[in-house]
C-alpha cells in the first residue's frame, strides 16, 4: 500500500473477516484534465488482490478513463476456493492433455452462447488453465490453480447483465468451491443498475451468504458477498 500510494495517493480497503478470507481493494478516483476538448475525464483504477494465506493470492488490475456520468461499465469477480475433486482432476494433464480438452471437459466452453465467443485457452504441465475470451465487446478470463492442498479458480468479466446469477450458477456448478468471494464493481449508469441488483443471495445455489458489505466511490459502487457451500444432508 505504501508502495501504491507513492505512485497514485489512492485509497486502501480490506472486506471479508480478517480471521478468514480477505479481499484487498486499491481504488483511484483522479480527475483528468483534457486539452482538447476542455471535458474533466475521470480516471478510475482498482488493484485487487484476494488472500486466505501467504500460499495463497491473486491480484488483478482494472483501469479505464470514462466520463463519469455517461459510462456503462460494470465487472464481475467470482474468485473460488477448495474445488471440488471432480472438477480439480480435469485440469490436470494426464486427464486432458491441453486448454481446449480442459474447456470441454468442464463446460467453460458453453458459458457464453453466440457467433461472437472467441476463446484462447492453454493448459499448464503437470496441471493448471488458464482462458481468455471474448464475447463482442466484452471479455472474461479464468485462471485456475487446481493441486488439493491450494485449489483455487478465478473467474471475471466485463459482460453487461442485467443480472448476474444465471452466470454465478453456471460457474459454480463447473468448479463446486467450498467458498467464494463474489464481487460486481458498477458505474452509475451500469446495465445492472447498482452493484447491488446485480445479484440475488438466496438464488444462488447451493450457497449460503456469510459476508456482504457495499461501498460507494465517485464513479463506482461495490457489492462484495462471501459465500459458503451448503453441507449436504
Amino acid at each position: 500500500v505504501a508502495f501504491l500510494d507513492t505512485l497514485f495517493g489512492g485509497a486502501a480497503y480490506a472486506l471479508g473477516r480478517l480471521n478468514g478470507d480477505v479481499w484487498y481493494l486499491y481504488t483511484l478516483d483522479k480527475k483528468i484534465f483534457n486539452a482538447e476538448d476542455d471535458n474533466n475525464d475521470t480516471l478510475n483504477t482498482s488493484m485487487t488482490t484476494t488472500t486466505t494465506n501467504p500460499n495463497t493470492t491473486t491480484t488483478n488490475l482494472t483501469n479505464g478513463i470514462s466520463d463519469a456520468n455517461e459510462v456503462s461499465d460494470q465487472t464481475l469477480e467470482i474468485l473460488m476456493h477448495d474445488l471440488g475433486k471432480v472438477c480439480a482432476d480435469r485440469f490436470f494433464k494426464k486427464n486432458n492433455n491441453d486448454g481446449p480438452a480442459m474447456s470441454k471437459a468442464t463446460g467453460i466452453d458453453k458459458l457464453f452462447d453466440g457467433d461472437e465467443v472467441i476463446i484462447d485457452s492453454t493448459s499448464f504441465d503437470p496441471c493448471g488453465y488458464s482462458v481468455n475470451g471474448l464475447i463482442g465487446a466484452s471479455y472474461f478470463t479464468i485462471h485456475v490453480t487446481p493441486q488439493p492442498e491450494c485449489s483455487y479458480a478465478s473467474f471475471e468479466t466485463n459482460y453487461p447483465h442485467a443480472n448476474y446469477n444465471e452466470m454465478i450458477n453456471k460457474v459454480l456448478d463447473i468448479f463446486q468451491p467450498q467458498r467464494c468471494t463474489i464481487t460486481v464493481f458498477a458505474s452509475e449508469n451500469a446495465v445492472c443498475g447498482q452493484s447491488t441488483k446485480a445479484f440475488v443471495d438466496h438464488h444462488i445455489n447451493n450457497y449460503r451468504r456469510s459476508e456482504k458489505q457495499y461501498y460507494e466511490f465517485s464513479s463506482y459502487n461495490l457489492n462484495y458477498g462471501h459465500f459458503v457451500r451448503k453441507s449436504v444432508n
